[in-house]
């Protein structure tokens, strides 16, 4: 829709809509009084104004979502197959050892575990699947290099301790043009991960992180944390130190909080 009255029209403001939810909310609700209201509101130049993503950063994060979904595929399928080992925990205790249990040597471990007719017939349907599915992740990921083969800020994202391949593309992907935000504060609460606040009497309270925000960069900064304080010892010692001030306050901190 954007783009289409983006060619008919000289100026296209895209909304933001909790935003003008909160400044134009109305027990009477229908779509001609909607388009008045948002009339209005663009006339006084009043509009919570929403980015809208450039056509080549719309077209990777299709991209990358297809391989997100393959991968939370893959994920549900493997939950199933151990599932089905779950009842045969006498059997399967040495494969719980193994580093992957469904890498080359797993699957040969799973091969020889005696299990019902039925039960063997769908791990071996389940692994089958997961083999077509690295196949689709493979292409997909073939795609997301081609579109971001000379992207500098995928190779400049890729110095972060903890940002890999796929993370750079997404954190470049869901970003889009950085000069939008007016400072880092400004970036950290577009993703998500920066604390809730509560003022009264004076008195401020910070609590867990913002449930608004850009779920997909508050999800690849989360995952980054364990591979960036696993390579860097600074990082580490810092997780450490809050870590150890969230136990003395009563509770661990969230990934996120770091």
């Amino acid at each position: 829709m954007y783009d289409w009255l983006d060619d008919i029209c000289d100026d296209v403001v895209l909304a933001h809509p909790p935003k003008v939810k909160a400044i134009a909310d109305a027990k009477i609700k229908t779509d001609k009084i909607d388009a008045t209201v948002l009339a209005h509101l663009l006339r006084a130049d009043l509009v919570p104004e929403a980015w809208a993503p450039s056509e080549k950063s719309r077209d990777l994060r299709v991209a990358l979502r297809e391989r997100m979904f393959y991968v939370r595929l893959r994920t549900m399928t493997k939950n199933r197959i151990v599932t089905v080992f779950d009842r045969y925990p006498e059997q399967t205790a040495q494969l719980k050892k193994l580093g992957d249990l469904f890498g080359k040597t797993g699957r040969v471990q799973l091969a020889q575990v005696n299990v019902s007719e039925i039960d063997r017939i769908q791990i071996d349907r389940g692994l089958d699947f997961i083999g077509d599915i690295d196949v689709r992740i493979k292409q997909s990921e073939a795609t997301i290099r081609a579109m971001t083969k000379a992207n500098a800020n995928v190779k400049l994202l890729k110095t972060i301790p903890g940002i890999g391949e796929f993370f750079a593309r997404l954190i470049d992907a869901e970003i889009d043009d950085i000069s939008r935000f007016r400072n880092p504060k400004k970036l950290a609460a577009y993703a998500g991960l920066v604390p809730s606040t509560y003022s009264s009497g004076g008195k401020t309270f910070h609590g867990k992180i913002i449930k608004q925000g850009n779920k997909w960069l508050r999800w690849a900064f989360v995952e980054a944390v364990t591979p960036a304080i696993a390579s860097d010892v600074q990082l580490r010692a810092r997780y450490e130190h809050l870590k150890i001030r969230g136990v003395n306050k009563g509770g661990l901190p969230s990934r996120a909080s770091f």
